[in-house]
């Protein structure tokens, strides 16, 4: 009788029917709705459903999912060896060995609540059942719930080999441990790597992943050098990472296939070398420090040919060598932060600015801060001098001043070493933004030297033709514009000098007019 009922629970209630009775693809679409666990908990419907759940392609272990799907709040963090989400750690035991045997995950995301065995064997264990997924091509290990960084492959249990990493596996993210690629088979089908709040030991964290294309790294701790060497990476990612040394260490890189690089708030790198970047396409350097409470940026050695776009924000470094020439640049945007009097060191960022501006001389398009104008004005010996390498292609100028008389001589150098010019767009901020912080004031010895011609009308020492002015500007544009002095003269002289300008619009906070008024 008994069999019977249980018989009509599974074949005789219609609505059971029905939905046993969907096509695989619709009820395996159906399951992936749910949370992991209630998924999983559909085997208890009826033998039928036992291990439906092992046909989902997309698996997150994720403890607080877990816990809000049972009604229940998720338990406070975890001591280590104290566990309090016993019921997680059981229903990781049981869904990880179905997952290494089964043909049909695609994505596993497996995020541990605590270390919830005495030892780190049960989170070894785990991670080997989920690189243990046939045909896996997504993971997710986050140990961002523990009280301390993890030792991802840091040691290996004895009687076991490195962890075995599937063929099929093409994207990886690692979060808020301590990795170690030794502790690791390698990582043959690898495509995509992030590391999110990693610590890295000294060396190179790809060197078993022959076909990563994509790096991206966050918040990390390297200990000693950082050495990216790959022939097949197209884009690298590094942001807010630290190296662990005060005295700093180098960032190298040397990735014939690179297209993309962004370096963003690395910390104690004395230099960031690129080497050997034939098809790098874009740069982006910005806030990265040698030491950040002294002012001194990170030093910079690029190969790049074929560079079209580069964007550089923060305090120059100690060095700047540009090997060869960039001779396809569209587009270059340049916010330097001088470095103070104080230390001795304003000739060091005029040079470093002039030589960066030489190795960025074929740019069709510019955008200048008015720290970059001032290192620039520090460079400049006569009124109307203009630079080594000339600006030939630019065609558009955009210069992001607080507009302030150090800024002019380097502003006039620029017009000057741009004889094809066009267009040229002044954004008028607030004369300190753009200015030295108090604590790096500019260098008190060029204003010195250059009292007449910087608090006077600094636009009477330009008294030979800009021959862009001459020949090309069709159209300028001051924005912000508040009618100071200083303003108001450099908006005369360009309207007095651009012979064939067709538009001046300046515009206020509250109104727009033309510039064309000063005439």
């Amino acid at each position: 009788m008994a069999e019977q009922q249980q018989r009509g629970v599974d074949e005789g209630d219609p609505a059971a029917d029905r939905l046993t009775g969907l096509p695989q693809a619709i009820w395996v679409h159906i399951l992936s709705l749910l949370p992991t666990r209630e998924a999983v908990a559909t085997g208890l419907l009826s033998r039928r459903w036992r291990r439906r759940w092992h046909h989902l392609p997309h698996l997150d272990l994720d403890p607080d999912a877990f816990y809000v799907a049972a009604g229940r709040p998720p338990p406070p963090p975890c001591g280590y060896g104290s566990c309090r989400t016993p019921d997680f750690a059981a229903f990781l035991d049981l869904v990880l060995p179905a997952c290494a045997v089964r043909r049909t995950v695609r994505r596993l995301a497996l995020r541990p609540a605590c270390q919830c065995r005495s030892s780190s064997g049960g989170i070894d264990r785990w991670v080997r059942l989920a690189m243990a997924a046939r045909r896996v091509e997504a993971a997710e290990l986050d140990f961002s719930r523990f009280s301390w960084a993890y030792d991802l492959g840091g040691s290996i249990p004895y009687g076991l080999g490195p962890v075995a990493v599937p063929e099929t596996l093409q994207e990886l993210k690692l979060v808020s441990c301590a990795f170690s690629t030794p502790g690791f088979g390698t990582f043959a089908g690898l495509k995509t790597l992030a590391l999110a709040s990693v610590t890295l030991h000294e060396g190179d964290p790809i060197s078993q992943c022959p076909l990563l294309e994509r790096l991206t790294m966050r918040d990390c701790k390297l200990q000693g050098t950082l050495e990216i060497l790959h022939a097949r990476l197209r884009r690298l990612e590094v942001e807010h990472c630290s190296f662990s040394s005060w005295s700093g260490a180098p960032m190298e890189v040397d990735a014939p296939d690179l297209e993309t690089l962004s370096v963003t708030g690395l910390l104690c790198c004395d230099a960031l070398v690129v080497r050997n970047a034939l098809r790098l396409r874009s740069l982006a350097v910005e806030n990265c420090f040698m030491r950040k409470e002294e002012g001194l940026g990170v030093s910079l050695q690029v190969e790049a040919p074929e560079l079209s776009a580069f964007r550089f924000v923060g305090s120059v470094g100690r060095e700047c060598s540009l090997c060869g020439g960039a001779g396809q640049l569209e587009n270059v945007e340049m916010e330097v932060y001088p470095w103070g009097d104080q230390m001795g060191t304003a000739h060091s960022s005029s040079s470093w600015i002039r030589e960066l501006l030489n190795w960025v001389s074929s740019a069709r398009t510019l955008t200048l801060s008015g720290g970059s104008l001032q290192c620039l004005s520090m460079e400049i010996d006569a009124p109307e001098m203009s630079l080594p390498n000339k600006f030939n292609n630019l065609k558009a100028l955009r210069l992001d001043v607080g507009l302030v008389p150090m800024e002019l001589p380097g502003m006039a150098c620029l017009l000057r070493s741009s004889p094809f010019l066009h267009t040229l767009s002044i954004s008028l901020g607030d004369q300190h933004t753009n200015n030295a912080s108090p604590d790096h004031p500019v260098n008190l010895h060029y204003e010195l030297q250059n009292l007449d011609q910087l608090y006077g009308d600094y636009w009477e020492t330009q008294e030979s033709p800009i021959s862009c002015l001459v020949h090309h500007l069709k159209r300028v544009e001051i924005k912000n514009y508040k009618g100071r002095q200083i303003e108001e003269e450099l908006a005369c002289f360009l309207a007095n000098n651009a012979m064939v300008l067709k538009e001046m619009p300046i515009s206020t906070p509250s109104t727009t007019f033309s510039g064309f008024d000063f005439l």
